[in-house]
């Protein structure tokens, strides 16, 4: 009896010192009331138009008295989320507890995740209801320079709303020396101005939103010492071959607004070092404009399941554990199911995924089930399936994989393993589509193939001009991107010459010129593949030539250049009907010279010949030809 009283003491004590040393092991815990104690002290909230509601419920909490509960009775994003200190170039390990009730199924739909702010990547999520609680675990690595991170828990996500009723606790952050065999860390840097916007992709290979920041300072820096390099070959090569000026009158003397165009006594036309300086910046945008700007390899043969619907079957090269099923669809709507069977073919589990987009890569998470046979079959034809992608264990290559149809299998259905090499992971912007693309890009896709097209809100050119790029370079990011790269270079040049009319002193045209080369709106819209770069060009132009009627003194000159104005014009609202907007800036230009011209010298206006010249000029030319194009 004596033996075991002093033997209770020290089972206890190992007991306690061997949890202790587990937990040592493993780290701390950096989230401040992680299981909910404090009720939500420490925690912020976020419910996408107010839908949602947090609240803390104590009737079944995973441990301790408490837990956070998160409802959604209408389909939005509901969340809690924490701001922690990190290290830079560090792995750590997110994890929780969660258990649902009536959370929305489906692949266009998130549900019960963690995440971190700034990223769209998550842990693997929880739908239904689930009557046991569920860890949710994932690895990530920080960035250089990084030092805090936003751990967010919640019900759906960005594109992905959800409806039901999610319960977390034990939330938690832990730094690890290294990740579990066969797993891949997600990489967890990211910058304000990639929140929210881009898809996860590795540091460094998703664009220059995803680049060190040292990196992307380095690059921006690089590309304003090219452009001021070709500044001052040119200021150089000008003072070399300055010549005498003449004052003259410009715009200033034509309208009653008083600036300083063309006042300088600096000759306006073209020299060498204005084509040097107008090359330089617009070959250094361009150049940045194409790095990284979209693959040029994705899958592109299909299985078109409207004219052969249909189950598919395939099989791995042996039994696997299965952690992620990724496929490459089209632009069509549908959806499709997908049943995972084991070696004696009985189903073991299935899943669904939905079209939420075009030319994307839909992702199917799995909880390591264990499978030899996967069978596609279509619950609503529609969609056009170009790929799939099998991962395990060994989460960042695709598992071999290889066609075993049963009778009666589509034959298009070997296309869904033909393009392995093409297959991707954790696919981002640099491998579909994303923002307005799945419109835009898609309906150029539609022009190209004769099919009814998706977006009709806009008129076509817009369209017509992404579909020229898809033509070159074939459909992938690259080839529905890649025109409006090319176009927004001529932003540059045509602002040049614009502020070089304007106010006659090549500074300003330089300024002018630069600034808009380094305006990160501008770039990023060159390289999205919508349709507002051609609209912004195209309304610099009618602007520009309208700018060169009223400066122009010569009839001939001035009827071309107001003939210009009228077809750019014309091309803006053949792109967008925003640019009907932009012609009541034109209107109101070309009234007011109008109104000039036909005033006597007592302030009198001669109303037949200004009706007469209204009728023949501005209706043929900004009304009949815009209508023509």
């Amino acid at each position: 009896m004596v033996g075991k009283r002093i033997w209770l003491p020290f089972l206890i004590f190992l007991f306690i010192f061997l949890n202790t040393f587990e937990s040592l092991a493993e780290g701390t815990n950096l989230i401040n009331n992680p299981g909910f104690e404090d009720d939500l002290a420490g925690w912020t909230q976020s419910s996408f138009q107010q839908k949602g509601r947090i609240s803390i419920d104590g009737e079944e909490p995973f441990s301790g008295g408490k837990a956070v509960a998160i409802s959604n009775p209408e389909a939005t994003d509901t969340r809690v989320m924490q701001e922690i200190e990190v290290e830079e170039n560090s792995i750590y390990r997110i994890s929780c507890q969660v258990m649902t009730r009536d959370v929305g199924s489906g692949e266009s739909k998130l549900g019960a995740n963690l995440s971190v702010e700034g990223l769209l990547v998550h842990s693997e999520d929880v739908k239904g209801t689930s009557t046991e609680w569920t860890r949710l675990e994932w690895f990530g690595r920080t960035g250089p320079n990084q030092t805090t991170l936003k751990i967010s828990a919640g019900l759906g996500g960005y594109g992905q709303q959800n409806t039901g009723t999610a319960w977390f606790d034990e939330i938690s952050l832990v730094r690890m020396e290294e990740v579990p065999q066969g797993v891949a860390p997600v990489e967890l840097f990211s910058t304000k101005a990639a929140s929210g916007t881009f898809p996860p992709e590795p540091n460094g290979r998703g664009g220059i939103s995803r680049l060190d920041p040292k990196t992307l300072n380095m690059m921006v820096l690089g590309l304003a010492a090219v452009i001021l390099l070709f500044i001052a070959a040119g200021m150089m090569a000008a003072g070399k071959s300055r010549a005498s000026r003449k004052r003259r009158r410009g715009f200033a003397g034509r309208i009653w607004i008083p600036i300083t165009g063309g006042l300088s006594g600096e000759d306006d036309r073209l020299k060498k070092p204005d084509y040097l300086i107008i090359s330089g910046i617009t070959l250094a945008f361009l150049l940045l404009g194409m790095f990284r700007l979209g693959n040029t390899r994705i899958p592109a043969t299909y299985w078109d399941t409207r004219s052969s619907a249909g189950s598919y079957r395939m099989e791995l090269d042996y039994e696997r554990i299965l952690t992620r099923i990724n496929v490459f669809y089209g632009h069509e709507t549908g959806a499709i199911e997908i049943r995972l069977l084991d070696p004696d073919e009985k189903l073991i589990h299935t899943g669904t995924i939905e079209a939420a987009g075009s030319f994307q890569w839909a992702q199917l998470n799995l909880d390591h089930i264990v499978a030899k046979y996967i069978e596609l079959n279509v619950k609503t034809p529609g969609m056009d399936l170009y790929e799939i992608g099998v991962f395990g264990t060994e989460v960042t290559e695709p598992l071999r994989i290889s066609p075993d149809p049963v009778p009666d299998s589509p034959e298009q259905g070997k296309f869904l393993t033909d393009e392995q090499d093409r297959v991707v992971y954790q696919p981002s912007h640099m491998d579909q589509m994303y923002f307005d693309e799945i419109y835009f890009a898609r309906t150029a896709y539609e022009f190209l193939h004769g099919e009814q097209p998706y977006e009709w809100s806009h008129p076509p050119l817009g369209k017509l001009l992404i579909s020229v790029g898809i033509l070159i370079f074939g459909m992938d990011p690259f080839g529905w991107r890649w025109m409006g790269v090319l176009l927004g270079c001529l932003l540059i040049p045509v602002l040049y010459l614009f502020a070089r009319k304007m106010f006659g002193k090549r500074i300003f045209a330089v300024a002018a010129a630069g600034l808009i080369a380094l305006d990160f709106m501008v770039f990023v819209q060159a390289r999205i593949g919508t349709t507002d770069i051609y609209l912004l060009l195209f309304t610099l132009l009618m602007y520009y030539f309208m700018y060169l009627y009223m400066a122009s003194s010569e009839r001939s000159e001035r009827l071309r250049h107001l003939a210009a104005s009228g077809l750019f014009f014309g091309l803006a609202v053949s792109v967008k009907w925003s640019g009907l907007y932009g012609g009541l800036g034109l209107a109101l230009l070309y009234f007011s010279q109008k109104y000039k011209e036909h005033s006597t010298k007592k302030g009198h206006i001669n109303t037949r010949s200004f009706l007469l010249d209204m009728a023949l000029q501005g209706i043929g030319l900004f009304i009949l030809l815009p209508a023509g194009i």
